[in-house]
């Protein structure tokens, strides 16, 4: 019989609803109460399964979910493993890396293994490279020889059945040696080798070469399992180790998480061509209706990049165009036979959620475990997948910043109340010059979050004191009160509001002194005192009530930050928010008009692109009610 090296999933609860609408977009009941119950994981769309077994680790282990396991009876009933599959409990060194010692005691993981039913579970360990490694490789070591003097004894007796693996862990390739002879001297022939995650292939292949030639020498090893590593160009290493163990094994989430954790290159096929997934996160259907039309043969290549192009073009996110002409030029989801894809066709493409996502890392999963067990992997050149030049300049036209301007005026043209909210600036309308003048006489300096000195600064400075709106100048600002002009000729009714670093939430008739003073920089524990200084949360909630039909907040990274979960909350049914790309990435989530500007020229572009759709739907709507009057 041909020995093949096993595959092992790490457990994170990769579970989806079996019963999901995609169509909807609805959850089913039973899921909906109780996913641990009626969820799906990956062993239940394959048979036979991708992976070989599940390995699930202590301190990953929720109140919720050891309850659950205990109701259960064991994980292996818990998790509804298939027949045949591994269960491996490990302690989840990575998890508690920067403490000095584990937070369990020997005896607790042992008893915590009988529990959970594991058929293999590994001794107490701690990586060597977030302290003092000498300390840390001692603790391993520990560990691992009083889990054998505890352990064997109940085993023996059959108060334990599962079978205990000596945790190794190194610096050099020595170290790992050393440690590894040593615990087979006290009697130990199933190991786990830890610490290798982060090191490079070259070491990798060069400890393997070198346990291969102690494996020879001590020849009655039964198991050896190499924690989180599935590199591709090192599990035909991993193959050499089986001319001397009976079993080998490997466990890490790599193609299942890359699923959802990379942006490009997130879908795989057998033959190493790798796509890139379609992200479409709002409640907008048009782009998510048009991919079901197109994978149904309504609708052509061209039709469907149109309407997609307009939807990047509004989330700023054009740049993926390249990769997304390629995956619905090549369809690849229709060149896969796996049981996800011939399930549910375009939707294992579709960058949206968990129940899509998921069940796209798990068709990974199963391409890759194919390719290990027929040998391939180390054949196999994996390669990102997408559209030449000359294909993008085919589509071009519909890649034009018209399509941006165009979907921001269909929002701006069904708003009648619109909030705008942006930022204070370092540049004022007053000589400031002269204000440090007036000040140093009176034994001070520029304002800045000195809220406390208001009046002794609004007395000394009374002939400078301006409404909000004329006191801040500045390109951004300038561009802003420009848009909102636009917005007023279109007949909108506008409340322009102001996040000022001294004040908080100011309107722009709000009288102000100059200041010096800005969030640039601030570490996030400090926006969050200053926020909750100047109730800046609840004045928010406050302007939202007024019932207003769009948001427009033009903001830099730290100011948007500030206020983050109250964009995401909503200031406003609709919301186009211009800030930094990180910040934008945590917005389209919640499903608002997210437009990357982190820095100034980037604002500007977008708030002119906005005033160009305000002047555009204007005109449109004056050309409808014009024709509307001539009918």
């Amino acid at each position: 019989m041909v020995k093949h090296v096993l595959f092992i999933i790490p457990d994170w609860d990769d579970i989806v609803d079996p019963g999901y609408n995609f169509l909807n977009e609805e959850k089913s009941e039973a899921y909906y109460r109780d996913k641990f119950v009626f969820g799906a994981r990956i062993w239940d769309f394959f048979n036979p399964s991708p992976v070989d077994g599940v390995l699930i680790s202590i301190s990953t282990l929720s109140k919720r979910k050891l309850e659950a396991i205990e109701r259960a009876g064991d994980a292996k009933r818990f998790l509804r493993l298939s027949q045949g599959l591994q269960l491996i409990g490990d302690c989840g060194a990575w998890q508690y890396r920067y403490k000095d010692t584990p937070p369990y005691a020997v005896d607790y993981v042992l008893e915590m293994y009988r529990r959970l039913g594991v058929d293999y579970g590994v001794t107490v360990d701690h990586i060597p490279f977030f302290g003092n490694p000498e300390k840390r490789m001692g603790i391993t070591m520990e560990n691992a020889i009083r889990g054998y003097e505890l352990w064997k004894p109940r085993f023996e007796k059959g108060e334990y059945k599962f079978i205990l693996m000596a945790a190794v862990q190194g610096i050099e390739i020595s170290d790992y040696l050393k440690s590894f002879e040593k615990l087979y001297s006290i009697g130990f022939r199933h190991f786990a080798i830890g610490g290798l995650a982060k090191r490079n292939n070259e070491f990798i292949k060069k400890l393997i070469a070198e346990l291969s030639e102690l494996l020879k020498r001590l020849r009655d090893v039964e198991k050896i399992h190499v924690l989180g590593v599935a590199r591709a160009s090192i599990i035909p290493y991993l193959y050499q180790l089986l001319d001397y163990v009976n079993e080998v094994s490997f466990d890490n989430a790599t193609f299942l998480r890359m699923a959802w954790v990379r942006t490009v290159g997130n879908y795989i096929l057998p033959d190493g061509r790798v796509y890139t997934s379609i992200r479409s996160m709002d409640s907008n259907r048009e782009v998510l209706d048009a991919l079901i039309k197109y994978d149904q043969g309504i609708i052509g290549l061209d039709e469907v990049l149109k309407i997609l192009s307009k939807y990047l073009a509004r989330t700023g996110d054009l740049h993926y165009m390249p990769y997304y002409i390629a995956t619905l030029r090549d369809k690849p989801w229709k060149q896969c036979g796996c049981a996800i894809c011939k399930s549910i066709g375009i939707q294992v493409v579709i960058f949206r959620g968990n129940d899509r996502n998921r069940r796209r890392g798990f068709h990974n999963v199963y391409v890759f475990s194919q390719l290990l067990k027929q040998g391939l992997l180390e054949r196999v050149r994996f390669r990102l997948v997408k559209a030449d030049q000359s294909e993008v300049e085919k589509y071009k036209p519909l890649l034009s910043e018209d399509a941006l301007i165009e979907s921001l005026a269909s929002i701006i043209r069904v708003a009648s109340r619109i909030l705008v909210l942006t930022h204070c600036t370092a540049e004022k309308s007053v000589d400031m010059n002269v204000v440090s003048q007036i000040l140093s006489k009176a034994r001070l300096s520029i304002p800045s979050f000195d809220l406390y000195m208001e009046q002794v600064y609004r007395e000394l400075l009374k002939n400078f004191v301006k409404p909000a709106k004329e006191m801040y100048s500045g390109p951004t600002f300038r561009a802003v009160m420009n848009l909102i002009n636009e917005l007023r000729k279109c007949g909108k009714q506008v409340d322009l509001y102001i996040i000022s670093a001294r004040y908080g939430i100011i309107e722009e008739s709000e009288p102000i002194i100059p200041y010096d003073a800005t969030l640039k920089g601030m570490a996030q524990k400090d926006l969050t005192r200053w926020s909750n200084e100047r109730r800046v949360t609840q004045k928010l909630v406050e302007i939202a009530r007024k019932g207003y039909d769009l948001a427009i907040a033009v903001l830099p990274k730290e100011y948007a930050q500030a206020i983050l979960e109250t964009l995401k909350n909503g200031l406003a049914p609709q919301e186009i928010i211009i800030t930094s790309r990180t910040i934008v990435k945590k917005l389209q989530e919640a499903d608002i008009v997210a437009l990357p500007g982190g820095t100034i020229s980037q604002r500007l572009k977008y708030v002119k692109k906005l005033a160009q759709a305000t002047q555009r739907s204007c005109t449109k709507t004056l050309d409808q009610w014009i024709k509307k009057l001539v009918t």
